[in-house]
């Protein structure tokens, strides 16, 4: 299926907001209230290549202009920020180079009719404009960032070239190319389109989301790299995607399959990573992740790739659960097949990345286990289980969170005399001190009850500081 640009929702979205914006960068380009000028060649911040050794500040305000319109390439080493209402133009013929490792941050306009290198950091919420033969290049050391709002328009010649690290960090902007061929030799990443013709080259990448996303473009050819990761079933939300409103042509190149979120993939399910209106040609090279009883197969249809795995895992799970019981967290499972199943190993992770073995469980006939973590972290605890055959191989259960409220702790009776009470699990996983109102420690105190001896201390204020699995809590008491 086959659909013109007209559809290509940046376009739409935008149009009212592009008009809306010339209008206002119109009413200041009337009278600005301070125009800078460069006239000379090399450092920005050398006030002899300044107009009247007039220097512009380092946050343009609103009405004020800077023009480049040097005898040879202005080199910008400072940060510049153009706030909203205020310009940047680049004349036509002139050179604007931004030096590592100082950044230019656009909220206003910039418009450029010459040429605009960047070896540092362009970062964007409103429009950069490329216009009447200007030229815009991304070095191999070069950021740019658009978020917020922020796009570029390329109406100039030629081919825009980004040989570093371009980011689309909001799914309503984009990159428009209008008659420009943008050539990819460094990185797309992001969640945003790209109107126009990209050719992603042979040392090109490009990788959707921050996490899963989506990047869309007019038309795309690739003799480059395309990294998918997968991180759930549901496409955008959870697994990444590249749509293309028009052609697809695939020159070989390389897929790279990766796994985030601690996701793995049960049974068979298909993941749609590329859509478009047609494409031609395959991948040389697919690299899927190595998981053992998983097999993969890579599907190309007129108007689509898409992805299937298919499990014969020697372990069926039928349930994995946990919950918290005082100050521990009870796992069990149940499975409802086991193939040269050798056992478990319990693995737990505070951030569904990094993750550590806690136990062990052997295989039983009655395919029904439990395990308790008696030492979990406060807050989310992520668990995994990592099945282990007679064979050597290994696969892993899905994720699940459990949430550990936190100890409640109290004391009584305050103010006190001799002795102090504890509620709240004391163990030997806890440690309890006394500390002066003005923070110096008065006391170490055995953690192995919850009855705390006081009576040598004088009658003053105190802070009662227990710590326990990291987690810290100060009670304020007074001893008459």
């Amino acid at each position: 299926m086959r659909s013109s640009f007209a559809a290509f929702p940046l376009y739409l979205a935008n149009a009212m907001k592009k008009t809306l914006l010339l209008l206002l960068i119109f009413s200041y380009s009337i009278s600005f209230a301070t125009t800078y000028t460069f006239i000379g060649s090399g450092s920005w911040s050398n006030v002899a290549n300044w107009s009247g050794g007039l220097l512009p500040p380092s946050s343009l305000p609103p009405g004020d202009k800077i023009e480049i319109n040097g005898s040879g390439t202005c080199s910008l080493d400072v940060d510049l920020t153009i706030v909203f209402g205020g310009t940047l133009e680049i004349k036509a013929g002139k050179t604007l180079s931004i030096s590592q490792p100082n950044k230019l941050v656009n909220a206003g306009n910039v418009t450029c009719f010459g040429s605009l290198f960047n070896n540092s950091l362009i970062s964007a919420t409103n429009t950069i404009y490329i216009e009447n033969g200007g030229t815009l290049q991304n070095a191999v050391t070069g950021d740019i960032h658009l978020s917020n709002g922020g796009e570029i328009f390329y109406n100039g010649t030629g081919t825009f070239v980004n040989n570093g690290l371009i980011r689309l960090e909001d799914p309503a902007i984009g990159i428009y190319l209008g008659p420009v061929v943008l050539q990819n030799n460094g990185i797309i990443s992001g969640n945003g389109g790209i109107q126009g013709v990209t050719n992603n080259q042979s040392s090109g990448i490009i990788s959707p989301g921050n996490g899963a996303g989506n990047i869309y473009f007019t038309s795309l050819t690739n003799t480059g790299t395309i990294n998918i990761e997968l991180g759930g079933v549901n496409q955008n939300a959870q697994y990444d995607v590249i749509t293309a409103y028009d052609n697809v042509i695939i020159n070989g190149g390389t897929l790279n399959i990766s796994f985030i979120n601690g996701f793995l993939p049960r049974g068979s399910q298909s993941f749609t990573i590329l859509l478009n209106g047609a494409h031609n040609g395959t991948f040389t090279q697919v690299n899927f992740p190595a998981i053992a009883g998983v097999t993969w197969t890579i599907q190309y249809l007129a108007d689509r790739i898409i992805i299937h795995t298919l499990s014969t895992l020697p372990v069926r799970f039928l349930s994995f659960n946990g919950r918290p019981v005082r100050n521990e967290i009870e796992l069990d499972w149940k499975t409802a097949v086991e193939l040269n199943n050798a056992g478990f190993s319990i693995e737990r992770s505070e951030n569904g990345v990094n993750w550590t073995a806690i136990g062990l469980r052997a295989a039983n006939s009655q395919k029904a286990y439990s395990f308790t973590d008696q030492r979990p972290f406060s807050g989310i605890n992520y668990y995994r289980l990592k099945q282990m055959d007679s064979t050597g191989n290994s696969t892993y259960s899905s994720v699940i969170n459990v949430r550990m409220i936190k100890d409640k702790w109290s004391i009584y009776p305050n103010p006190a005399q001799n002795n102090l009470w504890l509620t709240g699990k004391v163990g030997p996983n806890t440690s309890i001190s006394i500390y002066s109102i003005s923070g110096n420690l008065v006391k170490q105190v055995n953690a192995t009850s919850e009855q705390i001896d006081i009576s040598n201390l004088p009658s003053s204020t105190y802070i009662l500081q227990i710590v326990k699995n990291g987690e810290i809590v100060r009670l304020p008491f007074s001893k008459n």
